[in-house]
């Protein structure tokens, strides 16, 4: 699902120099060998936690190649997204599901296109019947704050409905560089055939 992928992977940006040493520790498996590598120190030790959350040389490599074709992979994701947006934007209207909804002065990546349906019951009657037309669809987003870690952990001292209705309505369509528009023009006539009023 997401816009370049390398199977697992990423990057720490870190905004604070006083940061940037205990980063380093924790991707060198615990050790200061960042610091031995600079000639810092003498030899190098273990000082700290870490682990080892290097990307191999494999990943490093497709990763590579998707950042070599990022334009390209974009272009094909906005014209997806586009597809999407033109194709459902008059039945969304009629059927009070709702599409996405971008400001004139905003952008977007193009990372996920998604539905909101009007309650927990027709979402599911939603990927049901996206399901019986040979097309998945999913629903991920939860509310943060209901997760046993967000519970132990959070900080919202206040009901928070939107969030809790966003994850009992929201669905994602199908979006990957790799979907072709025809098979975006299934989908569509897919999602338009549902009958969200039943």
């Amino acid at each position: 699902t997401k816009n370049i992928t390398c199977g697992e992977g990423g990057a720490l940006v870190v905004n604070r120099p006083d940061l940037v040493e205990a980063a380093e520790i924790l991707r060198e498996k615990g050790t200061n060998r960042t610091n031995y590598l600079r000639g810092v120190v003498d030899k190098y030790t273990w000082v700290d936690t870490g682990s080892s959350w290097v990307l191999s040389d494999l990943l490093a490599g497709l990763l590579a190649g998707q950042l070599r074709r990022f334009g390209e992979i974009q272009e094909s994701r906005m014209r997806l997204w586009n597809r999407y947006q033109d194709g459902l934007s008059d039945w969304s209207a009629e059927s009070g599901i709702r599409v996405p909804y971008i400001p004139a002065d905003a952008e977007h990546t193009a990372h996920a296109f998604f539905l909101r349906l009007p309650d927990l019951d027709r979402r599911n009657a939603f990927i049901d019947h996206m399901r019986d037309g040979g097309i998945h669809t999913a629903f991920h987003y939860q509310a943060l704050h209901l997760s046993k870690e967000g519970q132990r952990v959070g900080r919202a001292p206040i009901p928070m409905p939107i969030s809790e209705q966003a994850s009992r309505t929201l669905v994602r369509l199908p979006l990957s560089a790799s979907l072709t528009v025809s098979q975006a023009d299934r989908v569509i006539e897919r999602v338009t055939a549902f009958a969200p009023h039943c």
